[in-house]
C-alpha cells in the first residue's frame, strides 16, 4: 500500500486479509458472518468515511517545520486516505447489491 505504513489486518473481512481487496463481496460476507445487518454496516462505513474526510478537510497540518521527506510522506498519506475513502464508499454501496442466493 504505502511504504512506512503498516497495513496488515488483524482480522479478515469475509475471507480477505488484503485491505486493497476488501470490496463489496467481502464486506457483505463479513456482515453476514458477524450477524450484523448489511445496511447498518454500509451506513457505518459511510459515516466513518464522511467523518474522516471532514476531519482531514478541517484540520490542516502546519508543515513549515517538516523536512522534505516528512512533507512528502504526509502528502502521500493524505492521498492514500482519500483514495481509501472513495473505495470504501463505493464498496459500501456494492455490498448491498451482493446476493448469496
Amino acid at each position: 500500500m504505502h511504504e512506512g505504513v503498516d497495513h496488515e489486518l488483524a482480522m479478515a473481512y469475509g475471507d480477505e486479509f488484503d485491505a486493497d481487496k476488501i470490496l463489496g463481496y467481502p464486506l457483505r460476507e463479513f456482515a453476514e458472518q458477524t450477524g450484523l445487518n448489511p445496511k447498518l454496516v454500509s451506513l457505518r462505513i459511510k459515516t466513518v468515511c464522511k467523518n474522516v474526510k471532514n476531519a482531514l478537510d478541517d484540520h490542516t497540518i502546519d508543515t513549515t517545520l517538516f523536512t522534505n521527506k516528512e512533507k512528502d510522506f504526509t502528502d502521500k498519506l493524505h492521498l492514500l486516505i482519500f483514495k481509501k475513502i472513495d473505495t470504501l464508499l463505493l464498496s459500501a454501496d456494492k455490498m448491498l447489491k451482493v446476493s448469496f442466493v
